[in-house]
């Protein structure tokens, strides 16, 4: 057949109204609006899936909340508490998501004694043009579970209060924002044991009444220390011959250092008390809290500010140190630069298992400062810089977060 009779054909055929190649040409369109229907349709299913799998997760980790609460108060929930409460979280977020798809609570499994909670969400999609095909609907389940994760939290904050915080409000950014830390670390509701410890440093560290137990040196004019020097300088050695710390002369700070506590009056007190003056140098404040986590110093805390061991199970160990600017001082030039010091701290903490975080405040312009922090952490995840008060707060909050005692499993 030539392509002119082949053209013909076509065109006769888009060209007759007659009742056979109208029906010929509905049932094309079957096969074609089933082809749509379906990619419409399976790109609103995935959708939908992701949806009701961040409902499934938020829902099992409210619910263990709850259920790990009542149990640490004495007051264990049942099973129909928990799917009522399940079902109750489940329907507000909903609710809430404005989405056409519907999940109903299909079975749900507890342990109030490890509390543990394990959930099946039983979902229903409308589907668009598939209903015209007799397909109206489209199920699917999802599965989350979680457990509450007891763990005990030592955590150091070691907070910058050199001169320059002084500039464009700083100090009282980074005040409000390791207060919003305490609170949240020193809820009561927290289940675990939570202390926290707080290093204010500038040129040195104020020890206060740990000054002579540091240094082996009576109190004179002031009870502030410099590095430590010798084969144990940048080590968790307990002092000792070869290991006291040297005694600072010059710029003091004025708030002293607050071991582990779960007393956030101590901690905002300090905080408030603290006043700015100095030069920078970190690698004195994030020695002390090392030295405030580590094991071989149990002896010279107090009882109550005494750390867990390095390997205690379910203990986390972390320090976070904050800065505005480069570390520039060092009163032992033999040790190195302070950049050299304070990343020979920062890993034998992190060999230790001690969680390091490092907070960058308005160090934008000072070049290789947020490297050197990022180093120190060990990883960028555990990083975080600031331009303003507001993104320092999120950065300390997102540091509490990172240590939160839940965890989701599936």
């Amino acid at each position: 057949m030539s392509m002119q009779k082949i053209l013909n054909v076509i065109r006769n055929f888009l060209t007759n109204r007659d009742g056979a190649t109208a029906i010929v040409y509905s049932l094309s369109l079957v096969p074609v609006l089933g082809t749509v229907g379906f990619a419409i349709d399976s790109s609103r299913l995935q959708s939908a899936r992701q949806t009701a799998a961040m409902s499934a997760d938020a829902t099992a980790t409210s619910t263990v909340q709850a259920l790990a609460h009542r149990y640490a108060t004495g007051n264990q929930m049942t099973q129909g508490e928990a799917e009522a409460y399940a079902t109750d979280f489940l329907q507000l977020g909903f609710s809430n998501l404005h989405t056409d798809t519907n999940c109903a609570l299909q079975t749900l499994a507890i342990n109030a004694t490890h509390n543990f909670v394990q959930l099946t969400l039983a979902c229903e999609l409308p589907t668009t043009i598939g209903a015209l095909l007799g397909a109206d609907i489209m199920r699917f389940n999802t599965v989350a579970a979680a457990h509450q994760n007891y763990r005990d939290i030592e955590m150091v904050m070691v907070v910058d209060f050199s001169k320059s915080m002084v500039r464009d409000g700083k100090i009282d950014a980074l005040k409000a924002a390791a207060m919003d830390t305490i609170d949240i670390l020193l809820d009561p509701n927290n289940l675990g044991e939570v202390r926290v410890g707080l290093v204010p440093y500038s040129s040195s560290v104020n020890l206060d009444t740990y000054f002579t137990l540091a240094t082996n040196e009576a109190v004179d004019n002031h009870t502030c220390a410099s590095e430590r020097v010798g084969i144990n300088a940048f080590t968790d050695a307990a002092p000792g011959t070869g290991t006291y710390s040297s005694v600072k002369t010059g710029v003091c700070p004025s708030t002293p250092i607050v071991p582990l506590t779960d007393d956030k009056s101590v901690l905002t007190t300090a905080l408030n008390t603290a006043v700015p003056r100095g030069k920078t140098a970190g690698q004195i404040g994030l020695a002390w809290a090392y030295y405030m986590l580590a094991e071989p110093w149990q002896g010279i805390w107090p009882t109550a500010s005494q750390p867990g061991n390095y390997n205690a199970a379910n203990l986390t160990k972390a320090a976070l140190i904050m800065t505005d600017g480069a570390f520039e001082d060092t009163h032992n030039p033999s040790l190195g630069t302070p950049a050299y010091q304070i990343l020979e701290i920062c890993e034998n903490m992190r060999d230790e298992g001690i969680i390091v975080f490092t907070v960058g405040f308005d160090t934008a312009f000072e070049i290789g400062t947020d490297d050197l922090l990022e180093d120190c952490a060990g990883s960028s995840s555990r990083h975080y810089t600031a331009d303003n008060a507001n993104e320092l707060s999120d950065a300390f909050v997102s540091i509490t977060q990172d240590l939160g005692q839940l965890r989701l499993s599936e």
